[in-house]
């Protein structure tokens, strides 16, 4: 499932204000993923639960780098879209040396 946000809405994650949809006020869960960031920008994402079905949605936004050493970060080029998550459990194994 995927829910369209308004401008206002992605400006409010952004400013870490109460996100309000459709009259509902939803519940701040998680940051996803650690920041990411590459030469075209930094990646954040948030995890909202809706209280009315207990669904979780993780929305991301995107800051695009501009300039080349002095450089900033504009945040003109999100989706605006908030996408339905589950919380899974991953086992993940490594080879590590032995001492």
């Amino acid at each position: 499932m995927k829910i369209e946000l308004t401008r206002e809405q992605m400006q409010a994650i952004k400013n870490e204000s109460k996100l309000i949809i459709n009259n509902e006020e939803w519940d701040y869960e998680d940051q996803g993923n650690e920041e990411e960031e590459d030469e075209r920008g930094k990646y954040y994402s948030h995890i909202y639960k809706r209280p009315s079905d207990g669904k979780c949605f993780r929305i991301n936004l995107f800051y695009t780098r501009y300039g080349y050493k002095d450089y900033g970060f504009e945040s003109s080029g999100q989706d605006n879209v908030a996408y339905e998550v589950e919380k899974k459990e991953i086992v993940k194994y490594e080879w590590v040396g032995v001492r």
